[in-house]
């Protein structure tokens, strides 16, 4: 169920970042201080890209349902939804492949385009992101 939540979550993430319009995190990037996080990215960058692009589906509160499944503590759940994977692989391939782990009770709606509208600097910016979210 975690698993299905997750990438129906993500694959909503992905879809507001399609819709999104503008590119706020990018507009913003040279007005923040780089935070790296476990993934090397910059936290600050990220939150605002996740909020731009993301929050309007996923939550990042427990228990809290939108379109997506709520993200809340995926730092520390990601890491158990696929063998082999810790969570900040498990968060890449989510938003890179969002049809690869479908949470169960969601659609497929994330969109699959985020490897080519994300920057590097902001997709490493989500994931450092997600992972303060424990």
């Amino acid at each position: 169920m975690k698993k299905a939540i997750l990438l129906i979550s993500l694959s909503l993430v992905l879809l507001l970042a399609a819709c999104g319009g503008g590119n706020t995190a990018n507009e913003n990037a040279n007005t923040s201080q780089a935070q790296p996080a476990e993934s090397g990215g910059d936290i600050e960058l990220g939150e605002r890209v996740f909020t731009a692009n993301c929050a309007a589906c996923h939550s990042l509160e427990a228990d809290t349902v939108m379109v997506g499944p709520s993200l809340a503590g995926v730092a520390t759940w990601g890491s158990t939804m696929q063998t082999g994977m810790n969570a900040e692989q498990y968060i890449r391939e989510s938003i890179l492949e969002p049809d690869s782990y479908l949470t169960e009770g969601f659609q497929d709606l994330m969109p699959k385009t985020y490897g080519s509208t994300l920057s590097s600097e902001e997709l490493e910016g989500v994931i450092a992101f997600l992972l303060t979210q424990k």
